[in-house]
């Protein structure tokens, strides 16, 4: 058996092109809030599930939207994303390590908007692999990747601005 992907999708996919010009026209705090929404709703149960009692990745993305409202500080939003980030390196299920990953890059997009993108990869994984396993063959997950990104297209668009004044300046490096 082949190990899993950490993550799905590529920089080339036109589903994820689609998702970076959509990110290229909203701003830091939308992609932000956006990006912790998608984690708490989506991939943080699968988490959860795989990974009971753990609440690091659930502390990650309160303690961003606590940054984000001015109710924590950044500094103690990156601790928490951190230690979301480490619990990923235990032993877990390809899906939960996804989703420790999505969460902890969900939460890490408050100071790196281009974070937003790598919970879309991690959370394309984690639903993918929750859904049907990680030995699924990869043509199989790709597909099933393709319907994750179009939901977490339509959130994005459905989240957005229209004619944000102030669009994040992103440096895609993929």
């Amino acid at each position: 058996m082949a190990k899993p992907r950490k993550m799905l999708g590529r920089a080339q996919d036109p589903a994820i092109q689609a998702l970076m010009r959509q990110m290229d026209t909203q701003s830091a705090h939308t992609l932000a809030a956006w990006a912790i929404a998608c984690a708490r709703a989506r991939y943080l149960p699968l988490f959860e599930a795989a990974c009971p009692g753990d609440a690091r990745p659930r502390d990650a993305l309160d303690a961003a939207q606590a940054a984000q409202s001015g109710a924590r500080t950044l500094r103690e939003a990156k601790a928490a994303a951190r230690e979301a980030n480490a619990c990923a390196k235990a032993p877990l299920s390809p899906a939960g390590e996804a989703a420790a990953r999505a969460c902890a890059v969900a939460a890490s997009a408050l100071w790196n908007p281009a974070s937003a993108l790598g919970m879309v990869f991690y959370g394309a994984a984690a639903s993918v692999y929750a859904a049907h396993g990680a030995d699924l063959p990869a043509q199989d997950c790709d597909r099933e990747a393709q319907r994750e990104f179009a939901w977490l297209l339509d959130s994005l668009r459905a989240a957005s601005v229209p004619d944000e004044p102030n669009p994040a300046k992103i440096r895609w490096n993929c």
